[in-house]
């Protein structure tokens, strides 16, 4: 019983940490465009992992988010957006999906952080890297937040990265296709339900409004 009070704690706290994160990130993107919403598409994929190839959850998820949250900048801003995904009430993520939150954030900081080293770790980043397509925007994007260094796009990216060979998967949201290291969903260890669960929560975390296929260009009045 105290363990399932305990989850539904945690649970609480990551639905309020989640929402905070999506407030802010709504102001930076009204920044833009006064008032306006920036919507979605997701990206299909017919090519899903099965079975034994499928990721599962791992506790080291949540040290991997908790850290990566309590980063700061040296005039205490915060570095990174994060948030697991592919969890429930009974069981952990399989993932957690990392944006940058602020103009000092690279991936390099983020296997730092989550690693706690000051090495350089361009090596891991290179041999542990797979790069899939993820949402489609209508709106070009503000490139401060996605990483990398493609410039505005309407493409949302999604870089895979393992900074432990053991260890669970990071979920970059990233603004090139990186061509040499594309792989398919599949490989990336998603079936299904994990990849509409890694969509939505990076919508969320990037305070994108999800535009179905039906929807006119004008959005919802």
């Amino acid at each position: 019983m105290r363990g399932d009070v305990n989850v539904l704690k945690r649970t609480e706290r990551e639905s309020r940490r989640a929402d905070k994160v999506q407030r802010r990130l709504r102001k930076r993107l009204k920044q833009g465009v006064e008032g306006e919403p920036t919507y979605a598409q997701r990206e299909r994929s017919a090519d899903f992992a099965r079975n034994s190839r499928v990721i599962l959850p791992m506790r080291a998820v949540c040290r991997y988010r908790r850290r990566l949250l309590r980063e700061r900048s040296h005039d205490n801003r915060r570095v990174f957006y994060a948030a697991e995904f592919g969890g429930s009430l009974h069981d952990v993520g399989v993932g957690v999906v990392v944006a940058p939150a602020c103009d000092s954030a690279t991936i390099e900081k983020v296997l730092q952080c989550v690693l706690k080293t000051d090495k350089n770790l361009d090596d891991v980043q290179m041999q542990r890297t797979r790069v899939f397509p993820l949402l489609r925007t209508d709106n070009t994007m503000m490139s401060s937040l996605l990483f990398g260094d493609h410039g505005v796009g309407n493409n949302v990216y999604c870089k895979v990265l393992r900074p432990e060979a053991e260890g669970p998967p990071l979920f970059i949201l990233y603004n090139d296709d990186d061509r040499n290291s594309v792989c398919t969903v599949s490989e990336a260890g998603l079936d299904a339900c994990l990849f509409s669960n890694l969509q939505n929560t990076a919508m969320k975390l990037l305070s994108l409004t999800e535009r179905q296929s039906g929807d006119n260009k004008r959005g919802p009045m």
